[in-house]
């Protein structure tokens, strides 16, 4: 429709993948408190393809200039940080940007950071960048409260709850989300995955991309309808370290995919194992 793009642009995998099948005509920004590594990485990403790349400054008071309307736009709903965007919106727009496109969803749907999968170690001893999925011992609700990851990835779950009778009342909510689907499969990785697609909506970073609007349009490929079924049919072993990831962005633009990740400073293209011999 011609209107002029804007991409959030971290250093990671994820915001990589408009960029490459863009293949230019994108304004790029980077938001941070400083320039650190992350905006680094990204400026050289849009230099690939020669797009303009700007790097857009939080200010340091930036909590205390958010707080009053990130209330109110978020409606008690979400934690008011998530309305970060409020703040620097303005900057985005003033480079004549009118639609933002992001990465978000692409890490979940497309990778596995929902399932419940632990680290391989080396001799048994080091961990390792190399996953595997845990293996469901006991009835599924206690697993979930186990092993998910997102929010509280090192918590001892049961040190939540105080009393025992409000984890058997999550407990019982977990076997009620999953019922729809229990009739379809009885396999505790497409019930994890249910889980995680049934409740995109109440993700944190959902939220953030929408709140973009009060300045300029948003838009959020990783959840176009086609991507989304499609990421319903992966076999989650395809998903597991990132393999169907890598190949298919090898695929896409291989200058993307041999770039140095932020979250490494080593070539995405490097598979776990290799990454370790460089360590």
């Amino acid at each position: 429709d011609n209107k002029q793009l804007g991409l959030l642009l971290s250093g990671g995998a994820d915001s990589r993948v408009p960029l490459a099948v863009q293949k230019g005509g994108m304004k790029c920004f980077t938001v941070g408190y400083f320039k650190n590594n992350e905006f680094r990485v990204a400026a050289g990403l849009a230099e690939i393809d020669n797009c303009d790349h700007y790097f857009v400054e939080r200010p340091k008071n930036n909590y205390d200039l958010l707080y009053p309307r990130a209330v109110e736009l978020v409606d008690c709903m979400r934690d008011f940080h998530s309305a970060s965007w409020v703040n620097v919106v303005d900057k985005i727009r003033e480079q004549g940007v009118e639609v933002v496109l992001s990465g978000y969803a692409y890490d979940y749907l497309l990778g596995d950071n929902y399932y419940p999968r632990t680290k391989r170690k080396l001799l048994g001893v080091q961990s390792v960048p190399i996953y595997r999925y845990i293996k469901k011992k006991r009835d599924f609700s206690s697993f979930v409260l186990d092993t998910i990851s997102w929010r509280y990835k090192s918590s001892d779950v049961d040190a939540l709850f105080k009393n025992r009778s409000v984890r058997e009342m999550v407990r019982a909510e977990v076997q009620k989300a999953i019922a729809p689907v229990r009739g379809s499969t009885d396999d505790y990785l497409d019930w994890y995955n249910y889980l995680t697609i049934n409740n995109l909506s109440r993700h944190f970073l959902f939220i953030e991309s929408s709140l973009l609007r009060v300045g300029v349009e948003d838009r959020v490929p990783g959840i176009d309808n086609d991507i989304l079924d499609f990421s319903t049919r992966i076999e989650p072993q395809f998903k597991l370290n990132s393999k169907l990831y890598k190949d298919a962005l090898m695929q896409i633009d291989s200058r993307y995919f041999n770039f140095v990740n932020a979250n490494t400073n080593y070539p995405a293209s490097l598979s776990s194992r290799g990454l370790i011999k460089n360590l």
